[in-house]
């Protein structure tokens, strides 16, 4: 059961538009079957190879890090690409759960990661399509009142630098005449996930 599970995963993957468009692939080497190292980070998706290079940039080079299937196996490979700030959980859930300093202190975070992910696709020499063109939170339910309600939360709360996109100018620019109003996250960006991962994992192991 399991292993007709993996069959159709690893080919549903192989057919994705994600790898269909890798232009450099990782090449996966096999590990020693004795090795000794200080840390061992299981799983090269997106928290395994940034824990991992985390500790190289920090000049920390004992790691091995270990993949039970490919690099970006699972949803690090496969999921939208958007790099914006925030949790699953709404930011107004997290301040309930959280209190105020803290889920602010907690989205800060977030948004600090954007700015690491932008940082390391300009350094190391691999093309993520990294596109720093910010993401439109658009409106289907013609409620700019809960917009700018929203608006107003994330920038004076959360610390955020969100910008009101009146229906005009949204639907323009998405071409579409679906939408209402919307709200721009102006420091957010796009870039391909699958060649994201497997140029972390190519650097690191260029990097022994």
């Amino acid at each position: 059961m399991n292993a007709n599970i993996n069959d159709k995963i690893t080919a549903e993957r192989a057919n994705s538009w994600y790898q269909k468009t890798l232009n450099n692939a990782f090449q996966q080497n096999s590990m020693p079957e004795n090795a000794n190292t200080r840390v061992c980070v299981i799983g090269a998706g997106f928290a395994g190879l940034a824990a991992a290079i985390g500790l190289q940039e920090r000049g920390f080079n004992d790691v091995i890090v270990v993949e039970a299937g490919e690099v970006g196996h699972g949803a690090s490979g496969r999921n939208g690409g958007f790099v914006f700030g925030g949790y699953s959980l709404s930011t107004q859930a997290l301040v309930r759960q959280q209190g105020l300093e803290r889920a602010r202190q907690m989205y800060q975070l977030t948004t600090e990661a954007i700015k690491t992910i932008r940082q390391r696709s300009e350094t190391y020499p691999f093309d993520c399509q990294f596109q720093s063109t910010g993401v439109m939170l658009a409106d289907w339910f013609n409620r700019s009142d809960k917009l700018q309600e929203q608006l107003q939360f994330m920038n004076q709360q959360m610390g955020a630098n969100w910008e009101f996109v009146a229906r005009e100018q949204l639907r323009q620019e998405i071409n579409s005449e679906r939408y209402y109003d919307g709200l721009a996250e102006p420091g957010a960006a796009h870039f391909h996930p699958l060649a994201y991962v497997h140029g972390l994992a190519t650097t690191l192991q260029d990097a022994g």
